[in-house]
């Protein structure tokens, strides 16, 4: 197997871990014994836990971005672009989301925060030029409104992760209240 490909199989069996048996229970030690190799193999791609689930999030993040780019590239209107994202959403909150998970631990997530610096947040630009160009707002408005539909898309995402129902449903209603609130911003 490929170092590459080792490293890859070391993230998927933390992530199997840590959705099985919660985030508390892995040590280097435990996923050894679950992923079948020696605690040596595990140190000699990772030097720490800490230095593992931040490598893991990353990937997981990283997925996550390419997905929601990759169905961006689908679709033209923004109703469509914002579908897509309102989904992603729903699945990140979503049970059984391991990016779920590592996000609300602060001492793994604090590794995003110092990407966010370096990277460019294609999905946000993206946005931001549709709305702008859609609804004819200065550039800081759109991003007042990007940011107001973004805590309506995590609170309605984190209602139904708690409440469940119909997704699809709530999905078509979130999009809904983000589009009104976009029409409703732009005629003010």
């Amino acid at each position: 197997m490929s170092r590459e490909d080792r490293r890859e199989q070391l993230l998927d069996a933390s992530a199997v871990f840590v959705l099985e048996h919660g985030l508390n229970a892995l040590t280097m030690d435990a996923l050894a014994d679950h992923a079948g190799v020696s605690k040596q193999l595990l140190y000699k791609y990772f030097d720490t836990r800490l230095i593992l689930l931040q490598e893991l999030l990353i990937r997981e993040d990283e997925k996550m971005q390419s997905e929601i780019i990759a169905a961006l590239e689908q679709v033209e209107r923004i109703e469509d672009v914002l579908r897509a994202v309102v989904s992603k959403n729903f699945d990140q909150k979503a049970g059984g989301n391991v990016l779920r998970v590592l996000r609300d631990a602060p001492d793994i997530k604090e590794v995003l925060s110092r990407l966010k610096e370096t990277r460019t947040h294609k999905v946000g630009y993206y946005l931001l030029g549709m709305v702008k160009e859609q609804y004819q707002l200065p550039e800081v408005d759109a991003r007042a409104v990007l940011q107001m539909a973004s805590a309506a898309s995590f609170r309605a995402a984190g209602h139904y992760a708690q409440h469940g129902g119909d997704r699809e449903a709530q999905i078509d209603r979130t999009v809904r209240f983000i589009l009104s609130a976009f029409e409703g911003y732009a005629r003010q």
